[in-house]
């Protein structure tokens, strides 16, 4: 077979030396003090989105569960905020606070109210005179009740 020749380097002239950084810029290095940051730091300025953060790098299930926890959490608030605007316009379509007319009240205050009262204090007047009987049975006195 035929011999592959190597391309010839170029010519001393068509080098290009690297770039050095400007003489101001050097000094201003030199003179500051290597500043360190620590893990703590750069976290939070990646969380803060600080230019030039790295994204943190996650394992595949990490990456998978936090991608799964976002989705569910979307939805969930989709979710509250769609029965909220239900309740919303149930309660604007049924006021659960009824306005009585004074009228019902007096009805309702004849008919059921004043009965349960009067039973009341039936109960009440009953269960005092039974006490009474039984406390002057305990002490010995005979107590008959008029009719």
């Amino acid at each position: 077979g035929a011999a592959v020749k190597a391309p010839a380097p170029p010519p001393a002239a068509a080098r290009v030396a690297p770039r050095a950084p400007p003489p101001a810029a050097m000094a201003a290095a030199a003179a500051a003090p290597a500043r360190r940051v620590s893990r703590s730091a750069k976290r939070a300025e990646a969380a803060a989105g600080g230019a030039g953060a790295p994204k943190r790098s996650l394992r595949t299930a990490t990456l998978t569960k936090t991608v799964a926890t976002e989705a569910s959490l979307r939805q969930a608030n989709r979710e509250t905020a769609r029965r909220q605007a239900q309740i919303a316009s149930r309660q604007k379509a049924n006021p659960t606070k009824r306005r009585f007319t004074q009228e019902e009240l007096l009805i309702e205050a004849a008919n059921v109210t004043e009965p349960e009262n009067e039973r009341w204090i039936l109960g009440r007047k009953r269960i005092m005179e039974e006490a009474e009987v039984l406390q002057d049975a305990l002490h010995g006195r005979h107590h008959h009740r008029g009719s």
